[in-house]
């Protein structure tokens, strides 16, 4: 069948192409369905979400059936998907800790080793001191300990992307891009038919990939799943001076008591990324716009001051760095080839400054409280669960 000519059938057809996606597509040929399996994407490859994410990755799990995942992927994007594609997927080990301020966050990192050990990891449960000599620069007031686990990391989540449609594509997926999907149904035989604004194609199995727009594509055929679409924002400075004297990347910090979410470097920047527990924001509780790509929302300050608060804290030096506060509501432009440039450009392409406002008593309005540079506020949606279709062996959404 000629690659121009959309098919009429396959065993397998998946809808969407984020990193969910085209994992499982990766995957299926591995398995030995790469020539029955279609991939679908109503714009590019990871033009939803995944284009913008932090890409990270960790061990420090309390799941055993998710531990084993996330341990096969950290081998997969340190080092076996580029040996196998060529494609760079911009691997970053530099390792992570989590924190803990209270006995009972104590006793959860015991239960997280225990896990951890069971499965052969490199983790360890580590004093305040050993934190302090591999992360010079955070503030430990308060903390009883820390989870290390050295072989984390964070990559860059569309070259991982690109990485395996590469895979993929060279063992017979087929994948179709710009080809949005209008319907799923059963038929009586029990095989599916795909709708879509290129032709309608049957298959034995589909899967629901969208992201965002899984919800609706489920109701479809007549399921409601248990989703919504959640706002999240980060931080990202511009050039640290003390980041700029290392030789080595810093650990990843993950404080989900003052920070709630995590700080780590992004090249020769600070990167925070906060999840606001207070007051979370749902987007798009009826159903996400079918021409959403590539999209940014307008940054919600008061909603990440106490996080951010408590990161310029935790990394005292940030405010040398601070540079007016920019944001940007929507991109047209296609993925980047990195996370850092992605954020970059958008910063610099903006249309208009946003003059921060007071956002708390005793708190002025100057961008020097913000201890941010180049802020973007990322408040792309976020599947509040995420319904994963495939084996075990797929990729977990790159993240936290």
């Amino acid at each position: 069948m000629s690659e121009k000519t959309f098919p009429s059938h396959a065993r397998v057809v998946i809808v969407g192409g984020g990193v969910m996606g085209v994992g499982l597509a990766y995957h299926l040929a591995h398995e030995g369905w790469g020539h029955d399996t279609v991939l679908l994407e109503k714009a590019e490859l990871t033009s939803g979400s995944t284009w913008h994410a932090a890409g990270q990755i960790t061990h420090s799990t309390s799941s055993y059936g998710l531990g084993k995942c996330v341990d096969y992927n950290i081998g997969l994007y340190s080092g076996g998907l580029e040996a196998e594609t060529g494609q760079a997927v911009t691997w970053h080990g530099c390792g992570s800790f989590r924190l803990a301020y209270t006995e009972d966050e104590m006793d959860w990192l015991r239960h997280t080793l225990s896990v951890g050990r069971s499965l052969g990891f490199n983790i360890d449960l580590v004093t305040p001191q050993r934190v302090a000599e591999l992360h010079p620069f955070y503030n430990l007031d308060g903390v009883l300990g820390a989870l290390h686990t050295p072989d984390d990391g964070h990559v860059d989540p569309t070259n991982v992307t690109m990485a395996l449609a590469a895979g993929a594509r060279a063992k017979g997926v087929r994948i179709i891009r710009r080809c949005r999907a209008s319907n799923i149904t059963q038929l009586a035989s029990g095989e599916w038919q795909v709708e879509t604004d290129q032709g309608t194609i049957t298959c034995e199995h589909v899967v629901n990939a969208g992201g965002t727009y899984a919800r609706q594509m489920g109701e479809w055929s007549g399921l409601q799943l248990p989703m919504t679409s959640m706002t999240h924002h980060y931080f990202v400075t511009e050039n640290v001076p003390e980041f700029e004297a290392l030789d080595r990347e810093l650990p990843v910090i993950r404080d989900d008591k003052k920070v709630s979410g995590y700080i780590r470097m992004e090249q020769k920047r600070g990167l925070i990324g906060i999840y606001e527990k207070a007051n979370p924001n749902a987007v798009w509780l009826d159903e996400c716009p079918w021409d959403y790509e590539n999209w940014l929302f307008d940054a919600d300050y008061d909603r990440v001051m106490p996080g951010s608060k408590e990161a310029s804290t935790g990394c005292p030096f940030w405010p040398s760095a601070a540079s007016p506060a920019r944001s940007m509501a929507r991109s047209a432009t296609r993925p980047m080839a990195t996370l850092s440039s992605a954020l970059r450009r958008a910063c610099a392409t903006t249309g208009a400054a946003v003059a921060p406002r007071s956002v708390s008593a005793g708190v002025p309005a100057s961008p020097a409280n913000w201890r941010a540079g180049w802020c973007m506020a990322r408040r792309i949606s976020r599947c509040a669960i995420t319904t994963r279709a495939g084996s075990a062996a797929m990729p977990p959404r790159t993240g936290r």
